[in-house]
């Protein structure tokens, strides 16, 4: 499976994730879909896109990835309970403890500011270190969500442009290369196949 070089759509992502994955996984992950966009109706991308587009994404880059439906379900979801009234409790009901822990994990990464600038590069690295000790799978979904909102960065104003490239995304991947860098390593057999 290659990487799109255009925006996904949800059928590609669910028609993907049939075939690969199963008719169980596509169930869970069209629910995962439609949790997520009744959630995020009326909000929208400052690209005037609706919000669903960038969870969308992140789910897509995490399917090419090839990565289970609970992580492409968590990557759906990432947003939900940060930017909506879809509350833990709903998502454990509706999800599971497994993927409601996943989608915590990544508000968890973006909720930690820095108290300085001096700080900010030695703050996202305990970041990571602190989500990668609780579960990886927090990372890879935090690597997609930062990956779209990378690709889509000339809709903000240019001095956000600006302040957004000077902050150090380490764990910022910008290319479907960087994505293949991960993939050969010989640790991401053991990862894909771990959960």
């Amino acid at each position: 499976m290659g990487f799109v070089k255009t925006p996904a759509t949800k059928d590609m992502l669910l028609e993907g994730v049939r075939e690969t994955l199963g008719e169980s996984a596509y169930e869970s992950v069209q629910k995962a879909y439609d949790v997520s966009e009744r959630a995020h109706q009326g909000q929208f991308r400052l690209s005037g896109e609706p919000y669903i587009v960038h969870p969308l994404q992140v789910g897509f880059i995490l399917y090419e990835l090839g990565l289970d439906e609970k992580v492409i379900c968590a990557g759906l979801l990432h947003d939900v309970i940060e930017d909506t009234q879809y509350s833990r409790d709903d998502m454990i009901r509706d999800f599971g403890e497994d993927i409601t822990d996943l989608v915590e994990g990544v508000t968890k990464i973006s909720k930690i500011k820095s108290q300085s600038k001096e700080t900010e590069a030695a703050e996202n690295i305990r970041k990571i270190i602190v989500a990668t000790i609780k579960d990886i799978r927090v990372i890879l979904i935090k690597l997609a969500d930062k990956t779209h909102n990378m690709r889509t960065l000339s809709f903000q104003l240019p001095e956000k442009q600006k302040e957004s490239l000077k902050k150090p995304f380490l764990y910022t991947l910008r290319s479907p290369g960087d994505w293949e860098f991960i993939k050969s390593n010989p640790n991401w057999k053991i990862l894909r196949f771990r959960f």
